[in-house]
């Protein structure tokens, strides 16, 4: 423990950091201190340790939280909140603390909602919107971006783009744009965007006829090889 300083009374991470080449597990025992248990991981990479009464009672809070997530399911409609929430989703009720979710997920509890994005802040991270207010909101963004370009003579920009914090594979489906599937990344050489890395989108018909295609074009250039 700290024994002075802001950190006072708070365990002492470097001292209790373990030089191994192992990844440790969430509640696993300190090899050399005895009721200390690890946390995870911080985004730095370095290793969070807590005292096992702690980390038990972190344990019991987050799961007295899912069962009171799943009792009292956000209404649809945000006009019925009051308070500081008047008016929109209380992002905090929604918080899940599930690191596999990508954005356009659907809400482990409540189908209404989807993950729009992970933000960065330490608090709420998981920001959740209704699927019809996300899908109104793309169009809106879409018609301005649209009205400021042809200001500026410029083209069209494509508004299947998403944040790329997560990484698609073809055949994956767009997060907020229904009937849209994944391509493949190409680099841009377009003068406002050049050499930046872009998503592919396309129909699923599109996306079938294009497989067919490149299908054939691998059969004919065996057979070239092998005449």
């Amino acid at each position: 423990m700290h024994q002075s300083g802001r950190f006072r009374g708070k365990l002492n991470q470097t001292l209790l950091f373990v030089d191994t080449d192992k990844k440790l597990s969430k509640g696993e025992a300190h090899p050399k201190v005895e009721g200390v248990v690890f946390h995870g991981y911080r985004e730095s990479g370095k290793q969070r340790w807590q005292t096992a009464e702690t980390y038990k009672s972190n344990l019991t809070r987050q799961k007295e939280r899912r069962e009171k997530l799943k009792q009292n399911a956000p209404p649809k409609d945000p006009s019925k909140y009051t308070g500081l929430n008047k008016g929109s989703i209380p992002q905090k009720l929604l918080q899940t603390g599930i690191k596999t979710l990508k954005p356009g997920d659907n809400h482990p509890n409540h189908d209404d909602y989807i993950l729009i994005r992970i933000r960065s802040s330490r608090n709420n991270r998981e920001q959740w919107g209704l699927q019809e207010s996300r899908s109104s909101k793309l169009k809106k963004r879409a018609k301005d971006y649209d009205k400021k370009a042809r200001a500026k003579g410029i083209k069209k920009k494509g508004y299947s783009q998403t944040d790329q914090t997560t990484e698609f594979e073809i055949w994956d489906e767009h997060p907020f744009i229904e009937n849209l599937f994944f391509v493949g990344y190409y680099t841009s050489r377009a003068e406002s965007t050049k050499g930046k890395r872009m998503e592919r989108w396309t129909t699923e018909e599109k996306l079938k006829k294009r497989i067919e295609d490149h299908k054939l074009w691998q059969k004919n250039n065996k057979d070239k090889k092998e005449q």
